[in-house]
């Protein structure tokens, strides 16, 4: 479907295309693959990012797992409960963001889900937050879940990179190269297979985390670099 759409756009509206607008350089590149005629404009997204990564400390205060999205079905928070819930750790989940209108519905079912959870997974849905310093934000979190079916550029993966806190993310993000040298990639829609990803990263001992923290503050900064 992804190929004969791309065909059509090329037959059909190219011609009336004066410029593509790419949010990072691996974007405009991939638009230039498929277009090598095209003009592409690259403006970073419009929320800033850090330009300078930093490590998560990870205090012995309690650990928890964040998912900061829209809850929407595309984002997957359902695959993320359900995850959780079939851990056998102890494991508090926070849930930060909201739907639009049409998005109750699935509200409602992942609020059921989270009820179904056993007695030692929490779940807490906190609503929309302004985070005025996401870096700080992140870092109070052992990781960040985002099983979603797909993002243009992936915002808040950038600032969980940024803070030194691992992701943990579908293969279906501009992101994916580069988590998959982290090993923060989950091929799999399977809630197990997030099961045994969550529980690998909760289990790492201090030292083990503190590594993997400058690993990610090191593969961002790389990033950033490979944006000018």
């Amino acid at each position: 479907k992804k190929l004969l759409f791309i065909h059509a756009l090329k037959l059909l509206l190219l011609p009336t295309i004066k410029a593509w607008h790419a949010s990072t350089a691996d974007e405009a590149e991939s638009i230039r693959r498929l277009f090598p005629e095209a003009t592409v404009l690259k403006h970073a997204n419009e929320t800033p990012l850090p330009s300078q990564a930093t490590t998560n400390p990870l205090s012995q205060r309690e650990r928890k797992v964040l998912f900061l999205s829209r809850v929407a079905p595309k984002k997957g928070l359902h695959t993320l409960i359900q995850a959780v819930a079939l851990s056998k750790r102890d494991i508090h989940l926070e849930i930060v963001g909201d739907g639009k209108d049409g998005d109750a519905e699935y509200l409602r079912y992942c609020q059921g889900l989270a009820r179904d959870a056993p007695p030692h997974v929490r779940v807490t849905f906190l609503g929309h937050r302004d985070i005025s310093d996401p870096q700080s934000f992140f870092a109070s979190y052992q990781l960040a879940v985002l099983p979603t079916l797909g993002e243009n550029f992936g915002h808040v993966i950038a600032e969980s990179l940024s803070a030194g806190t691992p992701i943990l993310v579908a293969p279906t993000t501009p992101w994916t190269s580069t988590l998959e040298r982290l090993g923060l990639v989950v091929a799999s829609f399977d809630p197990e297979e997030w099961t045994k990803s969550i529980e690998c990263l909760m289990s790492l001992s201090d030292q083990e985390f503190l590594r993997l923290s400058e690993q990610i503050a090191s593969e961002y900064e790389a990033w950033q670099i490979h944006q000018h």
